[in-house]
């Protein structure tokens, strides 16, 4: 069964906000992964593979983009729904075919909640 949650992103301040959504959305804490860099959100991936249902990541990372670790993840496991979060507002969906939904940094509960919903309809 896919309930697993991963988050990459370099930012622990945004790591532990996502990881705080995540519980009031009632995700369990052993249901998130978490990378720190496009290195590891690769080897988390290909760990656990066919328990991902979520991938939440930033845009910008040391490393490969955002973007370019999402074309990766769709490469391995195309229904995987893959968020983009990111503060730079220039970055637009129909650039990434990669990426199921772009959430604009700072977003709330309420935001975060609607995308999650598009992606378990």
């Amino acid at each position: 069964m896919r309930n697993k949650v991963l988050i990459v992103d370099d930012d622990k301040d945004v790591v532990e906000m996502v990881v705080s959504l995540l519980d009031v959305y009632g995700t369990r804490e052993e249901d998130i992964l978490i990378g720190s860099n496009t290195d590891e959100g690769l080897e988390l991936i290909s760990e656990h593979l066919k328990k991902i249902s979520h991938v939440l990541c930033d845009y910008n990372m040391p490393g490969a983009t955002g973007g370019e670790l999402c074309k990766m993840i769709k490469e391995k496991q195309s229904d995987i729904f893959v968020i983009l979060h990111t503060g730079d507002h220039s970055i637009k969906l129909e650039n990434l075919c990669h990426v199921d939904h772009i959430l604009r940094k700072p977003y709330g509960y309420d935001e975060f909640e609607r995308v999650l919903k598009m992606a378990n309809p």
